[in-house]
């Protein structure tokens, strides 16, 4: 199948999409652009939502497919549902020219759903902000963008929460003091958010906030406190997680488990193997691997 016929099938609006033939559009070489974008411009909004929704499935099947200059390139669409689609497929990758695209859509008119989701998305600048891995200006312009979406009193909780959750890397006063803010808010959706972003910071001294919520009768904060707590836990606080691994909820017992691999120690060795007596298929496996992350962390 050439890069043509599979233009032609994409021009066509009442032809299906077949995933064969989209694979024909990973990895465009700059001189394959003009053709595409041709007939990309002369499809609807809807076909073109459709494609990237696609692709983005593609890229999560085979993670040899490189769709990235498609949706770089719908990230500047002028459809919001197109723009959507693009930003759940830009989660892997490290390319700065995303970052200016990203900082449009949130600080653009776009629905809330969107615009939360930029802002989710920018925070893998912020991580690698921490790495030295993007540009001092590049950091900048992250870190003052989701600052100004976060002390929008007018914004949505959606966004402001996300842009919470996305900022926490830098780790400033400012942020500290907006983490204290969400936690104490009556809304359930901040303090779900100010407990990612504890984790986030890799500042320790959140720690007994976050154990505390380890017992939430709340299942999502307390998914959220052994998340916070795979980050910044040691291995002889590894008890605190130890209930959890019998936790109601399937979510925050699969956490724990992958929590108590990542910190490892013989304490959650020890537990794990317990772990493995009664658990089912799907428990055993994540059981499993977590012992496997902590042999392999011991050499």
């Amino acid at each position: 199948m050439s890069l043509e016929l599979c233009l032609t099938e994409l021009e066509d609006e009442d032809a299906p999409l077949s995933y064969s033939n989209l694979i024909e559009l990973s990895d465009l070489v700059p001189d394959e652009m003009p053709l595409f974008v041709r007939s990309w411009n002369q499809v609807s909004s809807e076909r073109r939502a459709l494609v990237v929704g696609r692709l983005v499935e593609l890229a999560e099947e085979n993670a040899r497919l490189d769709f990235h200059t498609v949706l770089k390139l719908a990230l500047a669409d002028d459809d919001y549902d197109v723009q959507e689609k693009a930003i759940a497929g830009m989660w892997e990758g490290e390319d700065r020219t995303v970052i200016p695209l990203m900082l449009n859509i949130l600080n653009s008119d776009a629905p809330p759903q969107v615009r939360a989701s930029a802002a989710s998305a920018l925070g893998k600048y912020a991580l690698l902000a921490q790495e030295d891995k993007i540009l001092p200006k590049d950091a900048q312009l992250v870190q003052e963008a989701l600052m100004r979406s976060l002390q929008d009193d007018s914004d949505t909780v959606e966004v402001r929460r996300r842009s919470l959750e996305a900022v926490s890397p830098f780790n400033t006063p400012r942020i500290q003091e907006h983490i204290r803010w969400a936690y104490g808010s009556g809304e359930q959706l901040l303090r779900r958010s100010s407990i990612y972003a504890m984790g986030k910071t890799q500042e320790t001294a959140w720690m007994p906030a976050i154990i505390s919520e380890l017992r939430s009768p709340n299942a999502s904060l307390r998914y959220e406190a052994v998340c916070a707590f795979s980050e910044l836990g040691e291995e002889e606080e590894v008890h605190h997680l130890i209930p959890l691994l019998e936790d109601d909820d399937s979510q925050v017992q699969m956490a724990a488990v992958s929590a108590m691999g990542n910190i490892g120690g013989s304490l959650a060795k020890r537990a794990l193997r317990r772990c493995l007596r009664d658990a089912d298929d799907i428990l055993r496996e994540a059981v499993q691997e977590a012992l496997e992350e902590i042999d392999v962390g011991e050499f």
